[in-house]
Protein backbone atom coordinates (compact mmCIF):
# COMPACT_ATOMS: atom_id res chain seq x y z
CA UNK A 1 0.00 0.00 0.00
CA UNK A 2 2.73 2.49 0.90
CA UNK A 3 4.79 1.58 -2.15
CA UNK A 4 1.74 2.48 -4.23
CA UNK A 5 1.54 5.86 -2.47
CA UNK A 6 5.26 6.60 -2.45
CA UNK A 7 5.84 8.03 -5.93
CA UNK A 8 3.07 10.61 -5.79
CA UNK A 9 3.73 11.38 -2.11
CA UNK A 10 7.38 12.09 -2.82
CA UNK A 11 6.71 14.28 -5.83
CA UNK A 12 3.88 16.28 -4.26
CA UNK A 13 5.51 16.77 -0.86
CA UNK A 14 8.81 17.87 -2.38
CA UNK A 15 6.84 20.36 -4.49
CA UNK A 16 5.59 21.97 -1.26
CA UNK A 17 2.03 20.64 -1.14
CA UNK A 18 2.32 18.82 2.24
CA UNK A 19 1.47 22.07 4.01
CA UNK A 20 0.38 20.52 7.34
CA UNK A 21 3.80 18.90 7.64
CA UNK A 22 5.73 21.99 6.63
CA UNK A 23 3.74 24.61 8.56
CA UNK A 24 2.50 22.69 11.61
CA UNK A 25 3.71 19.16 12.32
CA UNK A 26 7.43 19.35 11.62
CA UNK A 27 8.06 22.78 13.23
CA UNK A 28 6.18 21.68 16.38
CA UNK A 29 8.05 18.37 16.48
CA UNK A 30 11.48 19.97 16.22
CA UNK A 31 10.55 22.66 18.75
CA UNK A 32 10.10 19.87 21.34
CA UNK A 33 13.04 17.73 20.24
CA UNK A 34 16.05 17.68 22.59
CA UNK A 35 19.49 18.33 21.14
CA UNK A 36 20.58 15.45 18.92
CA UNK A 37 23.99 16.79 17.93
CA UNK A 38 26.56 14.01 18.10
CA UNK A 39 23.87 11.39 18.78
CA UNK A 40 22.95 8.24 16.89
CA UNK A 41 19.29 8.03 15.92
CA UNK A 42 16.71 5.93 14.13
CA UNK A 43 14.03 7.65 12.05
CA UNK A 44 11.19 5.10 12.00
CA UNK A 45 8.92 5.33 8.95
CA UNK A 46 11.19 7.82 7.20
CA UNK A 47 9.14 8.12 4.01
CA UNK A 48 11.02 10.15 1.40
CA UNK A 49 13.44 11.34 4.06
CA UNK A 50 12.41 14.97 4.63
CA UNK A 51 12.64 14.93 8.41
CA UNK A 52 15.56 12.49 8.39
CA UNK A 53 17.58 15.12 6.57
CA UNK A 54 16.57 17.73 9.14
CA UNK A 55 17.82 15.45 11.93
CA UNK A 56 21.15 15.07 10.13
CA UNK A 57 21.37 18.84 9.70
CA UNK A 58 21.13 19.09 13.50
CA UNK A 59 24.26 16.99 13.85
CA UNK A 60 22.83 13.52 14.35
CA UNK A 61 23.99 10.32 12.67
CA UNK A 62 20.73 8.78 11.50
CA UNK A 63 19.44 5.47 10.20
CA UNK A 64 16.38 6.13 8.00
CA UNK A 65 14.05 3.10 8.03
CA UNK A 66 10.86 2.36 6.14
CA UNK A 67 9.01 -0.77 5.10
CA UNK A 68 8.29 0.70 1.65
CA UNK A 69 11.34 0.25 -0.56
CA UNK A 70 10.11 2.89 -3.04
CA UNK A 71 10.28 5.47 -0.25
CA UNK A 72 13.73 4.34 0.90
CA UNK A 73 15.13 4.51 -2.63
CA UNK A 74 13.70 8.03 -3.04
CA UNK A 75 15.18 9.11 0.29
CA UNK A 76 18.60 7.68 -0.56
CA UNK A 77 18.62 9.29 -4.02
CA UNK A 78 18.02 12.70 -2.46
CA UNK A 79 21.17 12.17 -0.42
CA UNK A 80 22.22 13.69 2.85
CA UNK A 81 25.45 13.18 4.79
CA UNK A 82 25.32 11.24 8.04
CA UNK A 83 22.32 9.13 6.95
CA UNK A 84 22.12 5.38 6.28
CA UNK A 85 19.01 3.89 4.66
CA UNK A 86 17.38 0.57 5.62
CA UNK A 87 14.30 -1.29 4.35
CA UNK A 88 12.73 -3.13 7.30
CA UNK A 89 9.62 -3.70 9.42
CA UNK A 90 9.42 -1.49 12.50
CA UNK A 91 8.10 -4.38 14.60
CA UNK A 92 11.24 -6.47 13.95
CA UNK A 93 14.06 -3.94 13.83
CA UNK A 94 17.33 -5.36 12.42
CA UNK A 95 19.55 -3.77 15.07
CA UNK A 96 21.20 -4.93 18.27
CA UNK A 97 19.71 -3.93 21.60
CA UNK A 98 20.92 -0.58 22.91
CA UNK A 99 22.04 0.75 19.52
CA UNK A 100 20.53 4.25 19.39
CA UNK A 101 20.55 7.39 21.52
CA UNK A 102 17.12 8.33 20.20
CA UNK A 103 14.29 7.16 17.94
CA UNK A 104 11.92 9.48 16.08
CA UNK A 105 8.72 8.61 14.28
CA UNK A 106 7.16 11.49 12.37
CA UNK A 107 3.46 10.75 11.76
CA UNK A 108 4.17 7.07 11.08
CA UNK A 109 3.20 4.93 14.08
CA UNK A 110 -0.52 5.14 13.29
CA UNK A 111 0.22 3.45 9.96
CA UNK A 112 1.97 0.33 11.29
CA UNK A 113 0.02 -2.91 11.63
CA UNK A 114 0.95 -3.50 15.30
CA UNK A 115 1.91 -0.29 17.14
CA UNK A 116 2.52 -2.08 20.47
CA UNK A 117 5.01 -4.56 18.98
CA UNK A 118 6.73 -1.71 17.18
CA UNK A 119 7.10 0.35 20.37
CA UNK A 120 8.44 -2.68 22.26
CA UNK A 121 11.16 -3.14 19.65
CA UNK A 122 11.87 0.59 19.67
CA UNK A 123 12.45 0.31 23.42
CA UNK A 124 14.81 -2.62 22.84
CA UNK A 125 17.09 -0.77 20.39
CA UNK A 126 17.33 2.35 22.58
CA UNK A 127 20.27 2.87 24.89
CA UNK A 128 19.34 2.94 28.62
CA UNK A 129 19.29 6.77 28.69
CA UNK A 130 17.87 7.13 25.19
CA UNK A 131 14.53 8.68 24.25
CA UNK A 132 11.78 8.21 21.70
CA UNK A 133 9.69 11.06 20.30
CA UNK A 134 6.78 10.49 17.92
CA UNK A 135 3.75 12.23 16.48
CA UNK A 136 0.50 10.64 15.30
CA UNK A 137 -2.83 11.80 14.00
CA UNK A 138 -5.61 12.02 16.57
CA UNK A 139 -8.14 9.15 16.26
CA UNK A 140 -10.81 11.78 15.61
CA UNK A 141 -9.24 12.39 12.20
CA UNK A 142 -9.83 8.78 11.12
CA UNK A 143 -13.37 7.75 11.97
CA UNK A 144 -16.01 6.00 9.82
CA UNK A 145 -18.07 9.22 9.88
CA UNK A 146 -16.16 12.49 9.42
CA UNK A 147 -17.41 15.42 7.39
CA UNK A 148 -17.49 19.20 7.50
CA UNK A 149 -20.73 21.08 8.12
CA UNK A 150 -21.09 24.30 6.10
CA UNK A 151 -23.47 27.20 6.51
CA UNK A 152 -25.64 28.57 3.71
CA UNK A 153 -22.74 30.49 2.21
CA UNK A 154 -20.45 27.46 2.21
CA UNK A 155 -18.37 28.58 5.21
CA UNK A 156 -17.26 25.77 7.51
CA UNK A 157 -19.09 25.83 10.84
CA UNK A 158 -18.37 22.46 12.43
CA UNK A 159 -16.86 19.03 11.98
CA UNK A 160 -19.05 15.96 12.36
CA UNK A 161 -17.37 12.96 13.99
CA UNK A 162 -19.16 9.60 14.27
CA UNK A 163 -18.33 6.05 15.42
CA UNK A 164 -15.26 7.29 17.28
CA UNK A 165 -14.92 3.98 19.18
CA UNK A 166 -15.10 1.83 16.07
CA UNK A 167 -12.72 -1.13 16.45
CA UNK A 168 -10.71 -2.42 13.55
CA UNK A 169 -8.87 -1.00 10.55
CA UNK A 170 -10.17 1.95 8.54
CA UNK A 171 -9.01 2.62 5.00
CA UNK A 172 -9.07 6.20 3.72
CA UNK A 173 -8.38 7.80 0.34
CA UNK A 174 -7.17 11.39 0.27
CA UNK A 175 -4.54 13.68 -1.23
CA UNK A 176 -2.80 17.00 -0.59
CA UNK A 177 -5.66 19.46 -1.11
CA UNK A 178 -3.25 22.37 -1.54
CA UNK A 179 -2.09 21.01 -4.90
CA UNK A 180 -3.85 22.54 -7.92
CA UNK A 181 -6.30 20.42 -9.88
CA UNK A 182 -4.09 20.22 -12.97
CA UNK A 183 -1.35 18.68 -10.82
CA UNK A 184 -3.61 16.27 -8.95
CA UNK A 185 -5.10 14.89 -12.16
CA UNK A 186 -1.76 13.16 -12.76
CA UNK A 187 -1.80 11.41 -9.37
CA UNK A 188 -4.03 8.83 -7.76
CA UNK A 189 -5.26 9.65 -4.23
CA UNK A 190 -3.31 8.11 -1.39
CA UNK A 191 -4.82 4.95 0.08
CA UNK A 192 -4.02 4.55 3.79
CA UNK A 193 -5.21 2.02 6.35
CA UNK A 194 -5.16 2.95 10.04
CA UNK A 195 -4.99 0.03 12.46
CA UNK A 196 -7.28 1.49 15.17
CA UNK A 197 -6.74 -1.40 17.61
CA UNK A 198 -9.60 -2.58 19.79
CA UNK A 199 -7.94 -1.37 22.99
CA UNK A 200 -8.38 2.39 22.34
CA UNK A 201 -9.36 3.72 25.80
CA UNK A 202 -13.11 4.10 26.17
CA UNK A 203 -15.12 6.30 28.50
CA UNK A 204 -16.03 4.48 31.72
CA UNK A 205 -19.55 3.13 31.98
CA UNK A 206 -21.71 4.27 34.91
CA UNK A 207 -20.64 2.59 38.13
CA UNK A 208 -17.26 1.56 36.76
CA UNK A 209 -15.18 4.41 38.18
CA UNK A 210 -12.50 3.35 40.70
CA UNK A 211 -13.38 3.86 44.35
CA UNK A 212 -9.87 4.61 45.53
Amino acid sequence: MWNANAGSWTELSRAGFDVYRDLVNTPAFFAMLPSVAGCSGLDLGCGEGHNTRLLAERGATVVALDIADVFVVAAAEFGGSGVRYVIADGATLPFASGTFDFVTAFMSLMDVGDPESTLRDVQRVLKPEGFVQFSVVHPATATPIRRWVNDGSGRREALTIGNYFFEGPITERWTFSSAPADVLEHHQPFTITYARPADIPKSPTPGSLPTS
